[in-house]
């Protein structure tokens, strides 16, 4: 009797712990949905230098930002389980003017300094134009260019090219 007297006085307690795996389960469910959006999200448009021509979220997700500062903001379930990511990147800015190529006319000089194999132009400068070469100017390397960071195929697209990455070591 004594027992059963205890069992019902910590009978709500049970209950709560008896679903709280289930209520973690999914909340994780719920936070792996909205992190794959948002660095789906960012991953698409992280390389485009107009916010005009940044993609549409999915509904689950709202964008926001001024200038060249973005946030994606993604939130799946509802209620208590609602769990939400925010992720955030600054757009690249634009090329300079006079530097678009076209025609395979290479706009740029090759910077001096050799390739360092382990320093990759970021994504945000992906010739390292803007500022990542002249960051290291002093020990005479300069990032690999991202259309280089998989290597040089011959078939490549070179009218996007600012310099001509052939016969340099990347290959």
């Amino acid at each position: 009797m004594v027992g059963l007297s205890i069992a019902g006085a910590a009978s709500p307690m049970l209950m709560d712990m008896s679903i709280a795996p289930v209520i973690a389960q999914k909340k994780a469910q719920n936070f792996g949905l909205a992190e794959s959006a948002a660095v789906l999200y960012v991953a698409q448009n992280q390389l485009k230098t107009d916010f005009n021509d940044l993609t549409e979220p999915v509904d689950e997700c709202t964008r926001s930002g001024t200038g060249m500062a973005i946030n994606i903001s993604c939130t799946f379930g509802r209620d208590k389980l609602a769990q939400t990511v925010t992720r955030a990147w600054v757009m690249p800015p634009p090329p300079p003017p006079g530097q678009s190529n076209s025609g395979n006319q290479f706009s740029v000089p090759r910077p001096d300094g050799e390739y360092a194999f382990w320093r990759l132009c970021p994504a945000n400068d992906p010739w390292g134009v803007n500022g990542t070469n002249q960051h290291f100017v002093e020990d005479g390397y300069i990032c690999v260019p991202v259309p280089a960071q998989g290597g040089i195929d011959p078939d490549d697209d070179m009218s996007t090219w600012l310099w001509d990455l052939r016969g340099q070591g990347l290959g």
